[in-house]
């Protein structure tokens, strides 16, 4: 789903939280983030950020553009 109908579904459902994958098809969750959690008319609403890639550029991405957490990735055993 493309950044800007993440937006439009966000403000349309006015969810509590988002749980927002950083690599979305056609996308891109760190835009699609940012984008929500500037629009002053989600300012309730929290996102949730999930990576299958432990890269630091996503990480520090995702948080610049306003995630409020990002969960540990889970590791093999």
């Amino acid at each position: 789903m493309p950044s800007s109908e993440a937006a439009t579904l966000a403000r349309t459902l006015r969810p509590d939280i988002i749980l927002m994958d950083i690599r979305t098809p056609g996308s891109d969750g760190i835009a699609a983030t940012a984008t929500i959690t500037a629009d002053p008319a989600l300012i309730g609403t929290q996102v949730l950020v999930l990576r299958m890639f432990d890269l630091d550029d996503y990480v520090y991405g995702a948080l610049r553009a306003g995630a409020k957490r990002l969960p540990p990735q889970r590791r093999p055993p």
